[in-house]
């Protein structure tokens, strides 16, 4: 499952606990988004398989 853990138009953070928690209960890899939400709000990168980012940012 991919997500990005801030939405760029709104500014709204995704529940990522419940995303992660659902992914394992299915077996899926988490793949996540950090590109709106890097430098401001605090990313643990072991919560994720892969996190990814652009550096335009």
């Amino acid at each position: 499952m991919a997500y990005s853990l801030v939405h760029s138009a709104t500014g709204r953070i995704a529940p990522t606990a419940d995303i992660a928690s659902a992914a394992r209960a299915h077996g899926a890899l988490l793949v996540g988004d950090a590109t709106q939400a890097a430098g401001w709000l605090p990313v643990r990168a072991t919560d994720f398989d892969a996190l990814l980012g652009a550096a335009y940012k």
